[in-house]
């Protein structure tokens, strides 16, 4: 009896893990807000710890070259999830009412716009989403006939920016990453698609107490921010620690990145403790949030996968951008996109799995009454009443300081 149940018990085991191994890859897409490329300790922070992410990076590829669809959160967020560049959408600002009216704006993203979710749902995954949404008007009470996160194919959505009653309202920055690893528990035994979008390191910054004291050594005017950034990698490694406690962190892609650089600092004279002062770095780039310079565009992008991805790959020379996300994580996976599905982005998963590629299209963007457009190493500025626009070689000169019409800019 008791060799038949032994031989029970390990035939039940062997068929978890062969089960396991056929499952479906599970996907999590990770966004920051207002994250600066310079932020990262990897990246050369000189004080900024970020250890979570510096050992996701390790077990994977860093992308240096790589841009979101805009300089700002609510036409950045659409596109990666659509692949598409925001303005087919008329999408160029965030979503308020008041701007939309001012600026001729879209209230929200169309439903009927592609879906990087919808497109996994049914393909057969279970799909989710926790943090900020903000692809319509966030003030409760207006735009109540706004499509929902399930328009767009999530199966599951806790979030806040939003006009309906949301349950990640209140600590919203700290309920996020316990959500996020419930999610992983809850669905570690079917293949899942899970976007997080965080708060950290968007204003007001609401630090915990462990990494306030833990940054106590710094300028108190960048204390918070400094913090922001510890509690963001830290609910980043919970999440680490999720899928390695399931099992299941060798079957699942990880993607980071933020939805835009970083917000020029302000000295404000009523801000004594920092609590909105932007110490967010660019790495030495020209521009910042709300600009098409390299410093509002150019983001980090980290992706691990065991097995697929090679670990410790930085990639200097490859574009990629928001708008490929969709077609790449998509083929990653083994989906079949739509047929009738038209994107702005190409497939990069040459470059995922570590072989270098230049891409064959070119990028676009709009914001701030600024119009920017790189093709291969070159990047044209216009608008603004500029004079006279700007042309870069931006291999040569990555942080904009000298126009091919030999002038000189001063950042």
């Amino acid at each position: 009896m008791r060799i038949h149940f032994l031989i029970i018990f390990l035939l039940w085991g062997f068929l978890s893990v062969v089960e396991a191994s056929f499952q479906k890859p599970n996907v999590i897409f990770i966004l920051a807000d207002d994250m600066g490329w310079g932020d990262l300790s990897s990246h050369g922070h000189p004080y900024f710890k970020t250890p979570h992410l510096d050992k996701l990076a390790s077990q994977g590829i860093d992308i240096h070259q790589f841009y979101v669809a805009a300089s700002i959160c609510s036409p950045s967020r659409a596109g990666f999830l659509t692949g598409q560049f925001p303005m087919r959408y008329g999408i160029h600002s965030p979503f308020y009412l008041e701007t939309n009216i001012k600026g001729n704006q879209s209230d929200w993203l169309d439903p009927k716009a592609p879906s990087v979710a919808r497109i996994f749902k049914e393909a057969g995954y279970y799909t989710g989403i926790c943090g900020k949404w903000h692809l319509v008007e966030e003030f409760k009470g207006r735009m109540l006939d706004a499509p929902k996160p399930s328009d767009f194919g999530f199966d599951e959505w806790h979030l806040m920016r939003g006009p309906w009653e949301a349950d990640l309202d209140k600590d919203f920055n700290h309920q996020v990453y316990p959500t996020a690893t419930k999610f992983i528990r809850d669905n570690k035994h079917r293949p899942f698609y899970l976007t997080v979008t965080l708060h950290e390191t968007h204003v007001p910054y609401l630090p915990s107490k462990e990494s306030l004291n833990a940054a106590s050594g710094l300028d108190p005017m960048i204390q918070k921010y400094a913090a922001s950034v510890a509690d963001l990698d830290r609910g980043i490694g919970q999440i680490l620690e999720a899928l390695k406690e399931g099992r299941i962190e060798g079957n699942t892609l990880i993607i980071f990145s933020s939805d835009n650089g970083p917000a020029k600092a302000k000295n404000d004279p009523e801000d004594k403790n920092g609590e909105r002062f932007n110490a967010g770095s660019t790495g030495g780039r020209r521009g910042w949030k709300g600009q098409v310079y390299e410093g509002g565009i150019h983001q980090p992008f980290i992706a691990r996968w065991p097995g697929h991805i090679p670990e410790g790959k930085v990639d200097q020379e490859s574009v990629m951008a928001a708008v490929d996300y969709l077609p790449t994580v998509c083929k990653a996976v083994g989906i079949q996109i739509p047929s009738d599905y038209f994107g702005d982005g190409e497939s990069r998963l040459d470059v995922l799995f570590g072989n270098p590629k230049p891409r064959t299209k070119p990028l676009f963007w709009y914001g701030g009454g600024q119009y920017a457009v790189r093709d291969g190493q070159w990047k044209y500025v216009t608008g603004n009443n500029q004079e006279p626009d700007e042309l870069f070689d931006i291999v040569v000169d990555p942080n904009e300081t000298i126009s091919t019409a030999g002038f000189r800019i001063n950042n």
